[in-house]
């Protein structure tokens, strides 16, 4: 239920995101040559999913994306990049528990392509490593072994330009989230 309600509350940023800005979208298709850096946040997690976690910090996420090949089925192009996110949990009650911080450093490829006027629409898949770090707190101390593994995700997504360097993004998928909201600075 509370994933409903992360997705319900992020609704409202996204569609601001579609109407804010100027009135004539930028040029928002993507090409071979294009580079992207997004800062992202996400909501939303299958990681540590029972009710003894208490605390779930959201995804703090930087991403690259440069696009590598144009002309495909037409209009769509290829990027390829990386992404390097951070988040934290906390499992347990007053007398004691664990803590998890997860660091994650995927590869990310992305199809583009312009299904509707105005905004760079695309699907991809991120393919890494998430490593875990876990500690303890409380009385008795507690023994809990690391959630290190590999991640794949696959997500659809959006990005609307207000100028031609400046996008706000919004994607939803599974893997390390399942909704990102963010900015994109095209360069």
């Amino acid at each position: 239920m509370r994933y409903v309600k992360t997705i319900f509350c992020a609704f409202p940023f996204i569609i601001s995101l579609l109407i804010a800005g100027q009135a004539e979208a930028q040029d928002s298709e993507f090409h071979a040559g294009d580079k992207n850096i997004s800062i992202n946040i996400g909501f939303g997690s299958d990681k540590f999913r029972d009710r003894y976690f208490t605390k779930q910090s959201p995804l703090l996420s930087f991403s690259y994306e440069a696009g590598i090949i144009d002309n495909i089925a037409g209009k769509g192009s290829i990027g390829a990049g990386g992404v390097l996110g951070f988040c934290s949990y906390r499992r347990g009650d007053a007398l004691g528990g664990f803590t998890y911080n997860d660091l994650i450093m995927a590869g990310r490829g992305t199809f583009h392509y312009p299904f509707i006027p105005g905004l760079d629409t695309y699907t991809g898949m991120i393919l890494g490593f998430d490593f875990s770090n876990t500690g303890s707190y409380g009385d008795p101390p507690y023994d809990f072994k690391s959630n290190d593994g590999l991640i794949f995700g696959w997500f659809v997504g959006a990005k609307y330009y207000f100028t031609d360097k400046l996008a706000g993004h919004a994607e939803v998928g599974v893997g390390m989230t399942y909704v990102n909201i963010g900015m994109a600075f095209r360069f």
